[in-house]
């Protein structure tokens, strides 16, 4: 059983790192300059985010800085991914993970001679002149990893935990 569920944690992580380095291709090469409306609610559009969510701390806190904490969270979370027994959490965490990896690998990154030290977000969402903060997969990624976490110790382990007194008991 840990063979196959750190199996589908290491593809989960190289879907989520494939897919994100895709999309961000895709936008540097399109969007670079340009607002592309998709849907009333939906723009592509190419912003370099320098700082951390929401583009905090940009200019407060440097890149290397940024790198190294995310990368001292990547292992941390993978140690944890790996010692766990749940699925639930191992899928969480491996979305989170290659989330984390796939943005690292943007403030790493030269682009066109031009060294991006920061992460390639293009999804606008935005609703009656309100725009959420751009973003991008490996963000999508990390925050449905967090919030499946989140509803995993709300309500999948204290029911795994009944069952298993239920069980304890007879």
């Amino acid at each position: 059983m840990l063979q196959t569920r750190l199996f589908a944690a290491l593809l989960i992580i190289f879907v989520v790192i494939g897919f994100d380095q895709a999309t961000k291709w895709i936008a540097w090469e399109n969007f670079y300059g340009n607002t592309v409306t998709v849907l009333p609610f939906l723009n592509f559009v190419l912003i370099i985010n320098k700082g951390i969510a929401f583009g905090m701390l940009e200019g407060i806190v440097t890149n290397e800085i940024i790198i190294a904490a995310s990368s001292f969270m990547v292992i941390v979370l993978t140690f944890i991914m790996l010692k766990s027994e749940r699925t639930a959490v191992s899928f969480a965490l491996s979305l989170v993970i290659g989330g984390a990896i796939s943005n690292i690998i943007d403030r790493m990154r030269t682009v066109d001679n031009f060294r991006l030290e920061g992460v390639i977000d293009f999804l606008d969402f935005h609703f009656a002149g309100w725009h959420y903060p751009a973003f991008n997969i490996a963000d999508a990624c990390i925050v449905i990893g967090v919030l499946f976490l989140i509803y995993d110790l709300i309500y999948l382990e204290p029911k795994d935990k009944r069952k298993q007194n239920e069980k304890d008991e007879y």
